[in-house]
């Protein structure tokens, strides 16, 4: 059910949270999932710039859990990328998904995805 590309619609935000948080919940994420659990998130704050993240996704057990894995990053500025660190382990709970619709808990944030594309 995961596999597909997703456009992040809304995010919620917690008190107390960094400015660039709350600058970055406005933009538009959209978010590639393979069949093999490769996973794409990218990002474009201003035309011609994205920020992109890879890594995978895995179940965990027969819970709604996934453990993801961000591997690599990037800064692209036209055609060019520049290398960003964003290694990282996150869990990601999802709480409700269908066809269209994914809502998913990360850390302290709900998360509301429109699938866009089926496969990819």
């Amino acid at each position: 059910m995961l596999v597909g590309e997703w456009q992040l619609l809304w995010c919620s935000q917690s008190e107390g949270e960094s400015w660039p948080s709350i600058a970055s919940a406005g933009l538009k994420d959209f978010q590639i999932i393979k069949e093999d659990g490769q996973l794409k998130n990218s990002v474009s704050p201003l035309p011609g710039i994205s920020l992109i993240a890879r890594g995978s996704i895995c179940k965990k057990g027969n819970s709604n859990t996934f453990s993801v894995s961000m591997d690599e990053g990037a800064v692209q500025v036209g055609g060019v990328q520049f290398p960003l660190d964003t290694q990282g382990e996150l869990i990601v709970e999802i709480l409700y998904i269908d066809n269209k619709i994914r809502i998913s808990r990360l850390n302290q944030h709900i998360l509301v995805h429109l699938r866009i594309a089926n496969a990819t």
